[in-house]
């Protein structure tokens, strides 16, 4: 299946209630996201390799304007040249666009690389028991408020049972 970049970045969230979909999605996920960077990067690389071209011949026309315009030329005043050439400062924008795509593959791979350690984190967590109580908890809110409650009333009986000892 082919997911575009805005549906990998959907999928990084985790859904706990979902761990063993998301455990066996995470895969395939990674593998859509790590093509993606590889196609990122031979973009990149080849529009990088055209601009290279582009320049060298471009190079001789820069040249010879620059030693008609001032009677001699520097590399400096070539590569000023070059970079006002229309073929020059279009293969410079596609290189600056190749880039932050690229930048953006890079980033996701590694909030990708990041999640697979979270998702074994929290799938170690829930084999140990951990997620027990939390889901019944979430299912009950009522039993939330009952276990505070608790909690609270215990605490107050210690600062009573504190206070007298004190005295």
């Amino acid at each position: 299946m082919h997911y575009s970049f805005e549906q990998l970045e959907q999928t990084l969230q985790i859904d706990l209630n979902k761990l063993d979909e998301v455990r066996v999605e995470h895969v395939q996920l990674f593998y859509a996201v790590s093509k993606g960077y590889r196609h990122a990067l031979d973009c990149r690389d080849s529009i990088k390799k055209e601009q290279k071209e582009i320049y060298g011949e471009q190079y001789f026309k820069a040249k010879e304007i620059v030693e008609t315009e001032h009677g001699k030329s520097t590399e400096a005043m070539i590569k000023a040249q070059l970079d006002i050439i229309p073929e020059c400062i279009e293969s410079n924008d596609l290189l600056l666009k190749a880039e932050s795509d690229l930048n953006s593959w890079i980033a996701l791979k590694e909030a990708y690389e990041q999640r697979s350690f979270a998702l074994s984190s929290l799938v170690e967590l829930y084999l140990s028991g951990y997620f027990g109580t939390l889901s019944a908890e979430v299912v009950n809110p009522k039993s939330i408020d009952t276990r505070i409650n608790d909690k609270l009333s215990k605490l107050e009986q210690l600062r009573r049972s504190r206070a007298t000892n004190k005295v």
